[in-house]
C-alpha cells in the first residue's frame, strides 16, 4: 500500500451526495471525484447577542440530514477567506476558485463550523491532519482545505479546516469589568479546543483515527498552535504539529496587557459605563471596526492562567513534550509583503538603503543595522548565493534570513531540539514559487508553499515540488516522521541538520550559520548565536 501514495488512487465514496454521522445528528456533503467534502458542520454553539464573548458550548442536535454542501460561515473580520483576495486569492485558490465556495459565503458571529473531506465514510482510521488558519489573530478562515481534496486523495488522510471566533470577538479581555469574562481573552482559542474536542468525538464517523490526529498551520496559524500546545487541555488531542513560518511566542500576552488594550478599545467605541449589556448590544460592524482601527495584531490569546498559563521562560512551551513537531520558514519571505518600488530596487546602494531604514512591513525590519554592516550582510549572502539572484531578490533574502521571522523560527527548533523528547525536524524552503501577483518573479516567499502541501497548484511548474511536499505531510502524519523512502529528513540537533525545500530537496547541517555569524558581530545579544 505503501508505494501508493501520491497517486490519486485512494477515493472510495460513491454516492453522488454522501452521508455521514456525527453525534449531533447526519451531514450530507457532496462527491468530488471520489472525496467525500462536507461544508459548515457545526462544532459549537450561538456565539452572539449575550454569549458575545463568552466561552462557546457545544451545538445542539439536529433531526433529519443537515445540508453541508454549501460553506458555513467565516469569522467576522476586514477582508475574508484567502481563495477569494484581490491579491493571494488566484494563487490559493490554483485558479479554481469556485471549489472554494467563496462567493457565497457568509460571514457571521456564530462561525464555529468546520470543513471535513475523506476519501471514504466510516471506514478505517485514517491519520487526520487538522488545519488552523493563518491571517494573524484578526483574519482568515478554514475555507482553504476545500481545494485540497487533491491530498486526500493521494495520501489517504482526513483533512478538517476550522472557523473560530477572530480579532475583539475572540480575544478581547474583560476579566477586569466582570468577573463571568474572564475568559474572554482566549475564547477564539478555546474555539479550536472545542473543534478538537468534536474531532476526537466525531471523526471516526468520516473514516479517521481520533488517536491520530496532527495540527498543522502557516504564519497566524502557526502561531495558534503554539498556544494550543501550551495549552493543557491539548495534551491529550494533538499527535505532531506542523508550525510554518511562525511568528512569535505563546503565552507572552499578559493580562496587564490586554486590560489596556480593552481601555483603547472602549475608548474607540466611545462606551464608558454599562460596558458588557453595550458591547453585547452593538452591531457586530461596530466591534470590528473598532478593532480594525486598533490594527491587526491589537488582539491575541492572553494568558489568563485559566487556559492560556503566562510564559515564564519566554520559550515554546509544550503540555506534551513528547509529539513530534515539524517548525520551518521560507527564504524569502519578505517578497510576498514587500512593496512594488522595493521589488524594482537595482544598485547596492538601494539594497543598503533599504536595509538600514527597513525593508516591507515594519514586523519584519531588521533592528539596529548600520550602513557598513548591511553592506557586509550583501557581501556574505553574495558568496553564499547558489541561484545569482538579481540584488532586487537578494535583499528579500537578506532581510528575511536575518530578520525577526526566521529567527523566531530558528530559535523554536533550537529551544524544542534542547528540551522536548519529541523530535523537531526543521525545514528552510528555498523553492521560487511564481509570485502571487507578480509570476513572472520568483521567489520563496511566506505563504507560498502552504498551497502546494495541499495539492492545490496554480503553475504547472510548481507540480513536482507540491507532490513532496504532501508526501513529506502526508508520511508525517502517518508515522511521525516526514522522511520519505528516498530522502531521510534527519530530526533537528547539535548538527542543526534542516532540510532544504527545493526542485531538489536536501538536508543541509546548518544552512543559515554564515548569516548568523555575520549578524551576530553587530548584535551581541541576539538568538541568532545559540
Amino acid at each position: 500500500m505503501a508505494e501508493r501514495y501520491g497517486f490519486p488512487v485512494f477515493g472510495r465514496v460513491t454516492a453522488k451526495f454522501p452521508v455521514a454521522d456525527t453525534i449531533y445528528g447526519k451531514v450530507m456533503g457532496e462527491n468530488r471525484n471520489g472525496v467525500a467534502v462536507f461544508r459548515g458542520i457545526p462544532y459549537g454553539g450561538s456565539c452572539d447577542g449575550d454569549k458575545r464573548f463568552l466561552p462557546a458550548g457545544e451545538p445542539k442536535t439536529w433531526k433529519g440530514i443537515k445540508d453541508c454542501r454549501k460553506n458555513g460561515p467565516i469569522a467576522v473580520q476586514e477582508g475574508g477567506s484567502i481563495a477569494g483576495s484581490w491579491d493571494f486569492g488566484n494563487y490559493f485558490s490554483g485558479g479554481k476558485p469556485e471549489l472554494f465556495g467563496i462567493a457565497e459565503e457568509p460571514k457571521g458571529e456564530n462561525c464555529l463550523i468546520l470543513n471535513v473531506l475523506t476519501p471514504q465514510i466510516g471506514e478505517g482510521k485514517r491519520p487526520v491532519i487538522v488545519y488552523i488558519h493563518g491571517g494573524g489573530f484578526a483574519s482568515g478562515s478554514g475555507t482553504t482545505v476545500l481545494g485540497a481534496d487533491g491530498l486526500v486523495r493521494e495520501q489517504d488522510i482526513v483533512l478538517v479546516g476550522v472557523n473560530h471566533r477572530l480579532n475583539a470577538f475572540g480575544f478581547l479581555y474583560l476579566g477586569e469589568i466582570d468577573e463571568a469574562f474572564r475568559e474572554s481573552g482566549t475564547v477564539g482559542i478555546t474555539d479550536l479546543v472545542l473543534a478538537l474536542k468534536w474531532v476526537h468525538k466525531n471523526i471516526g464517523f468520516f473514516g479517521g483515527d481520533p488517536e491520530n490526529v496532527i495540527v498543522m498551520g502557516e504564519s497566524g496559524g502557526g502561531v495558534k498552535i503554539a498556544s494550543l500546545l501550551a495549552m493543557p487541555e491539548t495534551a491529550s488531542l494533538i499527535k505532531g504539529a506542523v508550525m510554518e513560518s511562525a511568528f512569535g511566542k505563546p503565552g507572552r500576552y499578559s493580562v496587564e496587557k490586554a486590560v489596556d488594550m480593552t481601555e483603547h478599545f472602549l475608548f474607540q467605541l466611545g462606551i464608558r459605563n454599562n460596558i458588557i449589556s453595550r458591547l453585547q448590544a452593538l452591531p457586530a460592524s461596530h466591534i470590528c471596526g473598532a478593532a480594525f482601527y486598533l490594527g491587526p495584531f491589537s488582539f491575541e490569546p492572553v494568558a489568563d492562567d485559566i487556559h492560556l498559563p503566562f510564559n515564564t521562560e519566554n520559550g515554546f512551551p509544550m503540555v506534551n513534550p513528547d509529539i513530534p513537531i515539524i517548525v520551518g520558514s521560507a527564504e524569502d519571505e519578505l517578497a510576498a509583503f514587500a512593496s512594488e518600488q522595493e521589488h524594482k530596487i537595482r544598485t547596492e546602494e538601494e539594497m543598503i538603503r533599504a536595509i538600514v531604514n527597513g525593508c516591507g512591513p515594519g514586523w519584519m525590519h531588521l533592528r539596529e543595522i548600520s550602513p557598513s554592516g548591511a553592506e557586509e550582510l550583501i557581501r556574505v549572502f553574495r558568496e553564499n548565493d547558489r541561484k545569482e539572484n538579481d540584488n532586487a531578490h537578494l535583499l528579500m533574502k537578506v532581510c528575511t534570513i536575518c530578520g525577526p521571522l526566521e529567527q523566531a523560527t530558528f530559535e523554536h527548533s533550537a529551544v524544542c531540539a534542547a528540551k522536548n523528547r519529541g523530535k523537531v525536524y526543521r525545514y528552510l524552503t528555498a523553492y521560487d514559487a511564481p509570485h502571487r501577483i507578480m509570476p513572472d518573479k520568483r521567489f520563496a516567499w511566506h505563504g507560498a508553499e502552504l498551497p502546494l502541501q495541499l495539492r492545490i497548484v496554480l503553475h504547472q511548474e510548481s507540480e513536482a515540488v507540491s507532490r513532496k511536499l504532501a508526501a513529506f505531510l502526508g508520511a508525517f502524519a502517518r508515522t511521525g516522521s516526514p522522511s520519505l523512502p528516498e530522502i531521510d529528513w534527519n530530526p533537528f540537533s547539535v548538527a542543526y541538520e534542516t532540510m532544504v525545500i527545493d526542485e531538489e530537496c536536501r538536508i543541509e547541517c546548518d544552512p543559515t550559520r554564515p548569516y548568523r555569524e555575520v549578524l551576530a558581530v553587530q548584535k551581541e545579544d541576539m538568538i541568532w548565536k545559540i
